[in-house]
This record gives C-alpha cells, sequence and structure tokens, in this order.
C-alpha cells in the first residue's frame, strides 16, 4: 500500500511539473463583454483629466459617453450624405424615387434594398455609351474601342454592385428597344448576372455561352474552370 501511494504522488508531481511547464491550464475564453468592456476603456483614455482619480464604473462611462457621441456625429454625417444622394435620384411619373428593382434580401436584412436609378452617373452613362452605337458616344469616348455587338464581362467586387448595374443596364435597354435591338432575342434581352449566390447549372450555361464558337459546345471552357 505504501509502495503505491508513493508511486502515485511521484505521477501527480511529475504532471505538476510538465503542466507548470507547458502551461497547460486552460486559459478563460474572452467574452463579447470583455471585448466591449476593453473598447470602452479605451476610448475613456482619450476623456480622462490628468491628475483625476476614477473608478472602473467612472471609466466605464467616460467611454461610453465618447461612443455614444462618435455615433451620433455619424448618424449626422451619413443623414447629409442621404440627402445628397436623394437630389441626384431619378423620379418617376408619380414623383417618386425611381426604382429598377431590389438587392435580394439576406436573412440578417430587416427589408430589401431598392436599387435607385439616378442622375447623369457618370460610369454607368459611359458604359452604355461604349455598349450602345458607336455614332452616339462622346468625345471624352471617341478613343476608346466600342463594345457595341461584342460579349462583354463586368466584374465587380461587391454583389450589391453588380444588382445595381444589372438592373439599371435591363431598365436602359428596355426603353431603348430600337437602338438596342441586337442585345434582345424575341422578348429576352441578353443581360445576366453571376454571383457567389448563383446555382452551377446556371453558371455553366453561361460559360458555355461565352466560348469561341465551335469549342466542343463549350464544354472545354468549363473544364478550364473547374
Amino acid at each position: 500500500m505504501i509502495k503505491k501511494a508513493v508511486e502515485k504522488a511521484r505521477i501527480d508531481k511529475e504532471l505538476d511539473e510538465i503542466e507548470e511547464e507547458y502551461s497547460i491550464e486552460e486559459e478563460r475564453e474572452e467574452t463579447w463583454f470583455d471585448r466591449v468592456e476593453k473598447l470602452l476603456l479605451e476610448y475613456a483614455k482619450e476623456e480622462e483629466i490628468p491628475g483625476k482619480q476614477y473608478s472602473e464604473i467612472e471609466l466605464l462611462q467616460l467611454g461610453l459617453g465618447k461612443v455614444l457621441r462618435n455615433l451620433w456625429n455619424d448618424l449626422k454625417l451619413m443623414d447629409c450624405i442621404f440627402n445628397e444622394l436623394d437630389k441626384l435620384k431619378e423620379l418617376n411619373t408619380k414623383g417618386q424615387y425611381k426604382t429598377v428593382g431590389y438587392v435580394p434580401k439576406e436573412s440578417e436584412d430587416i427589408t430589401k434594398i431598392p436599387i435607385y436609378s439616378y442622375k447623369n452617373e457618370p460610369k454607368l452613362e459611359s458604359l452604355k455609351q461604349m455598349i450602345a452605337n458607336p455614332f452616339f458616344k462622346s468625345l471624352e469616348l471617341e478613343n476608346i474601342p466600342s463594345l457595341n455587338r461584342k460579349k462583354i464581362l463586368i466584374f465587380t467586387q461587391y454583389k450589391d454592385t453588380a444588382y445595381y448595374i444589372y438592373t439599371n443596364l435591363i431598365d436602359w435597354i428596355e426603353q431603348e428597344l430600337d437602338l438596342h435591338s441586337w442585345l434582345k432575342d424575341k422578348d429576352k434581352i441578353k443581360v445576366a448576372l453571376v454571383t457567389g449566390d448563383t446555382d452551377i447549372a446556371t453558371k455553366i450555361n453561361y460559360m458555355k455561352r461565352f466560348s469561341p464558337p465551335r469549342a466542343n459546345d463549350g464544354w472545354e471552357e468549363v473544364k478550364k474552370i473547374r
């Protein structure tokens, strides 16, 4: 019995030494409250009066006050930006802001995001001129090769931007039927949108449509992407 007790004590001692050497003791995970507290204390440093002593509660109150003031200033700035943007939006026949579609609602979104049509949006207007009949190009674009009657790929980093370009092009083509008849196949407009949410079958179909003529019905292009 004594031999077993001594052996157990030796094993426990060795385990304690290993734990101490390699810091096996599990550290407490940082919670969201810890992160908020740390952030408020950082903001409090900007508000402290030199030489004055503060309790931790008072420091948290100082930090929270700083956060609320920053938030209020940001909201006022956003209101100014939105007011200026409203001045650029086109109006429909009812005097309301003209929408050309909506960005699909994500699970965390409260409401759908409308896509507005803006007056004289320079990048979009330049794109339209590049696609349209070269005769209507502005002087600024006269030396840039036209994209008229060609297959075009437009890449953008953000999905919202992709929907903005897509819906505005659709609206433009629908209103310019005679000028852009080459962009229509009977009642179908030949403009498509692909995002990370687009299903695989649709993506493959678009890749095949952009493949070179007689390239094995487009499957060679699909294999390059897979």
